[in-house]
């Protein structure tokens, strides 16, 4: 896979970790009070797991001529088959095209590189009309989230459709509470 990778009109290339984290920061999260890492321990559906941290974090993004980040998306495995894309965000001007497609569908060929067969994530309210476009499913109820107040929910995308469509439904059965998922989310 080459270095950067073009879609539409956009030069999707790798970000270090000083180059994401600004962005994080002071524009994905700028009141958020606990420490913002390149990795995050949360695992799918629910609890924590500090091994996840052995798998390398992968940073994607767009920068115009002079340099500035406008998009930025990360992502790691959670388990050997699990991706967690982890955050992204898109300045206000460069919204509404194909920019959040073309990020998601980079960070999901990473994921298949490394040899896994989903890639999941937490999503806001405001994010989930991308993530339906791009194929990723809502799997659980909204959840509260302590730091910002902002509801997040679980989602998945299985390479296979057919596991994916499995895997929505088998999540619906669930009970109508959060319960079942671990408290320590």
């Amino acid at each position: 896979m080459s270095s950067s990778q073009t879609s539409h009109d956009f030069d999707i290339v790798p970000l270090t970790w000083e180059e994401t984290y600004p962005v994080w920061r002071d524009r994905c999260w700028p009141n958020r009070t606990s420490p913002i890492k390149p990795h995050s321990t949360m695992v799918f559906l629910g609890g924590t797991d500090s091994t996840i941290q052995r798998y390398p974090v992968c940073f994607f993004g767009t920068k115009l001529p002079d340099g500035y980040v406008v998009s930025v998306i990360g992502g790691h495995r959670t388990t050997d088959e699990l991706y967690r894309h982890r955050s992204f965000w898109i300045d206000p001007p460069y919204r509404r095209g194909r920019l959040a497609q073309a990020l998601l569908q980079r960070l999901e060929e990473q994921a298949k590189s490394e040899g896994c067969k989903a890639i999941w994530g937490y999503p806001r309210p405001s994010i989930i009309p991308s993530y339906t476009r791009f194929g990723l499913k809502r799997v659980s109820k909204w959840l509260p989230d302590g730091e910002n107040g902002v509801p997040n929910c679980y989602a998945i995308k299985y390479f296979d459709d057919h596991v994916s469509t499995a895997a929505a439904a088998l999540c619906e059965d669930q009970p109508s509470d959060a319960h079942w998922f671990s408290a320590s989310i």
